[in-house]
């Protein structure tokens, strides 16, 4: 009976040549052999005759009906897949869609991630130190640049910090305040200063009062330098009670040269400034402890200013401020 072999597929794997073969006999009956090297293209033996090998099924009985078996196509594999990376962070580089472990971005599909454009871009991309690729991270169009306002400088070193902000109140320095306060009962018969804001300087005449205890003060002061001389025990009493008055020491000299019992007492000013409270006119009585008035110097003062709490942190002891007048 004629016998007939038909070559199916012939597929390239990775341990060598496999050869698919079916042999028909009068039953349909299938023989497949692997190769080897002394085999030929019928699956025999090189020098034996199909019909003499074990393959062979006897002529003269029946052999069992058999199913013909189908080859498979076996799904050929790519070299290379598509790859995908982090717009933000390029370094990173995955194998299958999905976040950015880092910052969460979704991935974007990494161009030039095939056999060809890999290959063209390692030889064009540069190497770093360490033979890794070195590629660009974005590229932005200058159209885009330009709308985004971006703009290069030169490096430099500066310093860097925080601009804050705070509405102040410009207040007086109270150490440079002067209370001129009346020591004894009496009438103000002289005033010089008859405003607040008026300046003064030290030594300048402020106002004139009369007290009976002063006149008192003044003729015992007298009569102690005329009996007992300018430093007698005596007279050295009476210069003290006169300064538990208030009587200043220019005044002191004025009654000791001219020696005569002064019916109005001058106060002076002890320092600059100006007047920022005044509680007296011309002619008013004055009790012992009353204020008169006060002299506030302005060279220096205080700026209080409201500075938020979370802004409290940047603030050091010689932080330089800007003043701004409204």
């Amino acid at each position: 009976m004629p016998k007939k072999l038909i070559l199916a597929l012939v597929v390239m794997a990775g341990t060598g040549l496999i050869v698919f073969a079916q042999l028909y006999t009068g039953q349909g009956s299938l023989a497949r052999q692997s190769e080897k090297p002394d085999m030929d293209m019928r699956g025999s033996p090189a020098g034996h005759d199909m019909r003499g090998s074990p393959a062979a099924h006897d002529m003269s009985g029946k052999a069992p009906a058999t199913k013909p078996s189908v080859s498979k196509p076996v799904k050929k594999i790519t070299k290379s897949a598509q790859k995908y990376t982090c717009p933000m962070h390029p370094h990173y580089i995955a194998n299958e869609m999905g976040n950015c472990p880092i910052c969460g971005m979704e991935l974007v599909p990494l161009t030039g991630s095939g056999d060809e454009n890999e290959s063209k871009a390692q030889e064009s991309s540069p190497k770093t130190s360490d033979g890794q690729e070195r590629r660009k991270a974005v590229i932005i169009p200058a159209e885009t640049i330009q709308n985004m306002g971006v703009r290069t400088a030169l490096v430099e070193k500066t310093a860097f910090g925080r601009q804050i902000k705070a509405y102040g109140i410009v207040k007086e320095d109270e150490k440079l305040q002067t209370v001129i306060s009346n020591r004894l009962d009496g009438w103000i018969e002289q005033l010089n200063v008859r405003a607040v804001g008026d300046p003064v300087r030290k030594g300048d005449l402020l106002y004139r009062i009369y007290s009976p205890e002063l006149f008192v003060s003044q003729r015992d002061y007298l009569s102690s330098v005329k009996n007992n001389g300018r430093n007698g025990p005596r007279t050295g009493a009476m210069v003290q009670r006169l300064r538990s008055y208030g009587v200043q020491p220019k005044a002191l000299r004025q009654l000791a040269r001219r020696g005569k019992v002064m019916m109005q007492m001058p106060f002076y000013a002890p320092g600059n400034g100006v007047i920022s409270k005044l509680n007296v006119s011309p002619g008013s009585f004055v009790k012992r402890g009353a204020m008169i008035a006060m002299i506030q110097d302005y060279s220096k003062v205080w700026l209080i200013v409201s500075v938020a709490e979370q802004d409290l942190g940047f603030l050091t002891k010689h932080s330089k401020a800007q003043v701004t007048f409204p």
